[in-house]
């Protein structure tokens, strides 16, 4: 056995640093993923439930690999406690923090694709409306957003009613009425977060956990050094996910928000010179004026079946381009290496001893 040599007053002083101002960081921040990632009714949309569905199962693990990361965060605290209590007792260093018993114990493991569906906002529309605090201040934006893309949609249907060829439009359409204010504002929420876990979390944590191993010469700093690596990849895998997150949340939105623009802009001037033309359609002109509107109807909704098709394309194309920031670090694989579903911050062995 070798006998410990280490600078106790920086020991003593990460340990106090990591539980004073790492643990509420991170505890801050896993309240705020928590009650922050989901996205209020319709969410996404019809079309794009199934990204939503994705994106609540990914968001979901982190939630729990965050939460977890508190306690872990906190057991480096107490076993740094516990190495210099050896330091001044005995001769050698032996801590294991293995086990962190609290939050985590019995509690589930991740949520599974089938609970990020029935959490995305086109599930929650039956559920829980306007979120499920009931109609709030900050619900009028969301209710013009929505408002606007009903009333484009009824405008349309309406449109189909007197040139049926026009019909597939609306229906198609429907499928992407999504709750963009909502979005917009869950895309900037997961940017503060993500920028809260790089600067207060991730950072501090390396900063002051290192901080111990001034003057910490004896076999078990390695060991030590390996677990503050080990958690310091997983708090930084944390970060990216959620920035990727909020990266996808703002760029649907954009997409979606420049197909709304442009449907609303053409559908009650549409509207009008089909109704002028209905109008018409009584008489002797009837022959003539009623294949006008059909044919009108036919050649918009192709331009707007292709323009949906293409604002789908261009999503799904999104979504890949999205998928492949995440690639370099596997964010929608949920960084579980294990592949069992329990956060691997979980199964870090926080010990480190003597040789």
């Amino acid at each position: 056995m070798g006998k410990i040599v280490l600078n106790s007053a920086n020991v003593t002083n990460a340990a106090k640093g990591l539980r004073e101002i790492v643990v509420p960081a991170t505890s801050k921040a896993a309240d705020k993923l928590a009650n922050g990632y989901r996205i209020d009714p319709p969410g996404m949309g019809v079309a794009l439930s199934v990204i939503e569905a994705q994106y609540n199962a990914t968001l979901d693990y982190h939630v729990q690999n965050l939460q977890v990361a508190v306690e872990s965060i906190e057991a480096v605290a107490n076993g740094l406690d516990i190495t210099v209590r050896n330091y001044l007792t005995a001769d050698e260093v032996n801590v294991n923090m293995m086990t962190v018993p609290g939050l985590y114990e019995g509690t589930r493991d991740g949520q599974s694709y089938g609970g990020g569906f029935g959490d995305t906002g086109l599930a929650r529309t039956f559920t829980s409306p306007l979120g499920g605090d009931g109609l709030q201040w900050n619900d009028v934006d969301t209710i013009i957003g929505l408002g606007a893309q009903i009333a484009a949609l009824g405008t349309a249907g309406y449109t189909a009613y007197m040139s049926p060829t026009y019909l597939p439009t609306p229906i198609v359409a429907a499928l992407i009425v999504a709750n963009g204010p909502s979005m917009v504002t869950v895309g900037r929420r997961l940017a503060d977060i993500a920028t809260t876990l790089e600067t207060e979390v991730n950072k501090q944590f390396d900063s002051i956990a290192t901080s111990a191993t001034g003057g910490w010469e004896d076999a078990s700093v390695v060991e030590y050094r390996k677990v503050i690596t080990e958690m310091n990849r997983e708090l930084a895998q944390m970060q990216k996910a959620v920035a990727a997150a909020s990266t996808l949340v703002l760029a649907v939105t954009a997409l979606l928000g420049a197909f709304w623009l442009a449907f609303i802009s053409f559908t009650g001037p549409f509207f009008a010179q089909i109704s002028a033309l209905f109008s018409m359609q009584f008489g002797p002109q009837a022959a003539v004026v009623q294949p006008i509107i059909q044919l009108l109807g036919a050649l918009a909704s192709a331009a707007w079946l292709k323009a949906t098709g293409t604002v789908v394309s261009v999503l799904a194309a999104a979504g890949t381009l999205i998928l492949g920031v995440i690639k370099e670090f596997g964010a929608f694989q949920r960084f579980d290496e294990q592949g069992d579903h329990t956060p691997d911050l979980k199964q870090i062995q926080i010990s480190w001893s003597t040789a």
